[in-house]
């Protein structure tokens, strides 16, 4: 537990980007103004931007930007997917494909 904890903390307090605290930003303003209003849907859509932001979650945390997220293709090429096997049949049916 106490190990989390240290990790929680690390992960706040680090790695902070203007973009992540754009998230958190936004996120926090859309929370206090759905309160202020009374619309309490709006406090639960705010969390998630607010919270992605806090912790550094997905793009907030800079892993879409570092190419974390790419496919990495020398791995793909090796697979050789057979491509018999799969549902590829793209076609655009005309008048000329059909027999009268």
């Amino acid at each position: 537990m106490e190990e989390f904890l240290i990790n929680m903390k690390e992960r706040i307090f680090t790695g902070w980007t203007w973009i992540r605290a754009a998230y958190f930003l936004i996120g926090s303003w859309v929370i206090v103004q759905s309160a202020l209003e009374g619309e309490w849907i709006g406090i639960a859509l705010g969390a998630w931007p607010a919270a992605m932001g806090l912790f550094g979650l997905a793009c907030a945390g800079g892993n879409c930007a570092t190419g974390t997220c790419e496919v990495d293709q020398e791995a793909l090429n090796e697979k050789k997917i057979d491509s018999k096997h799969l549902n590829l049949d793209y076609r655009v049916k005309t008048d000329l494909d059909t027999n009268h």
